[in-house]
């Protein structure tokens, strides 16, 4: 992100002041840590960084008040959630600059929508980077080579118009939203990593992931921080009347799925090496019965189902930071909120 930056994000459903500080992240200033207090390190992607709610309603904000409360002691939690990130760019992150921010616990937010797809994403069968920079923006080389068609043809125009027209994005926003109701155009594969048959595709970019992963723990063991995953759900893992909607639309086959397997994937992998993993699923769906917790068309967490979260990590992380207040000394508690 770039530093000390001032923006404002608005839509219909939200409108927030996004502030960076001088080191680019979404937070206040920070010094050198109080060697008395606790520092928590929060690394994801849009939904760590907090899209569409102020900086003290994201979950690693009231994360650090729960704590202070139930620990009596000072708690600093460092936002370091960049929108569109991977866990790969997490991981090189934490690498360059994160550990130089001297944090006790390494809170990574992993979102299940696309978090096993995105960094795999960024590779090509050699592992080769396929990302690269054009008129100093980003793009990705794999997207742009397996594009081919119209669409293809059309790339050079539509970035240009994307990059630099208001109305453009207006309009193809719309059209494409239109066309969704419609059923004349797929919203996507965000649904793959819950279906009971895996392609090989899949299979790769979850083994991928669990790499990724194990060089998370290890960078972490090897500078003795404490290393913690908090799996994000989509919208409709949560709310049934918003799954039941996707599928009509759709016209879906439940029986294909299994809502609940991306998570489990998850818990068992960290739970046989031994990574603390903490699934906010079940806390989410039991207040997701009486509010909506996340904004229905952007997708995140809203307000409340950031509060509903920070509320969650800090009854985990309490039992965890508790002893001594010496997270190095202590066991972590059960790796699944879930049975």
């Amino acid at each position: 992100l770039r530093k000390n930056h001032t923006s404002f994000y608005s839509q219909f459903e939200f409108n927030v002041e996004e502030n960076t500080n001088s080191v680019g992240l979404r937070d206040r200033e920070f010094g050198e840590r109080d060697p008395e207090s606790i520092r928590i390190l929060g690394l994801g992607d849009s939904y760590a960084f907090g899209q569409g709610v102020s900086i003290e309603e994201a979950y690693i904000k009231q994360l650090e008040a729960g704590l202070q409360d139930s620990l009596s002691k000072k708690v600093e939690t460092i936002n370091a959630g960049v929108p569109a990130y991977g866990l790969v760019q997490e991981v090189r992150y934490l690498e360059k600059y994160g550990l130089g921010l001297d944090p006790d616990v390494v809170l990574v937010g992993f979102f299940i929508g696309n978090d096993i797809v995105d960094s795999y994403e960024l590779f090509d069968s050699d592992g080769k980077a396929t990302i690269g920079v054009r008129d100093n923006y980003l793009f990705t080389r794999k997207a742009r080579d397996e594009d081919g068609g119209i669409r293809g043809l059309t790339a050079p125009l539509r970035y240009q118009l994307a990059t630099g027209s208001h109305l453009y994005i207006f309009l193809r926003n719309r059209f494409s939203g239109l066309l969704t109701q419609l059923g004349l155009r797929n919203m996507g594969s965000i649904t793959e990593f819950c279906e009971l048959e895996y392609t090989p595709y899949m299979d790769a970019q979850w083994s991928h992931t669990q790499d990724l992963l194990m060089e998370l723990d290890q960078i972490c063991q090897d500078n003795e921080k404490r290393l913690v995953i908090a799996l994000i759900p989509l919208i409709y893992q949560v709310h049934d009347d918003i799954w039941k909607e996707y599928v009509s639309i759709l016209d879906i086959d439940e029986s294909k799925y299994d809502m609940t397997k991306p998570q489990r994937l998850m818990l068992e992998f960290c739970a046989e090496k031994g990574i603390p993993c903490f699934d906010v699923l079940d806390p989410l769906r039991e207040k997701g019965k009486d509010e909506l917790l996340f904004f229905r068309v952007d997708g995140h967490l809203n307000a409340a189902g950031h509060r509903v979260m920070g509320r969650a990590l800090t009854d985990y992380l309490t039992e965890f930071l508790a002893p001594d207040n010496d997270p190095a000394a202590a066991e972590m508690p059960s790796t699944s909120a879930r049975k």
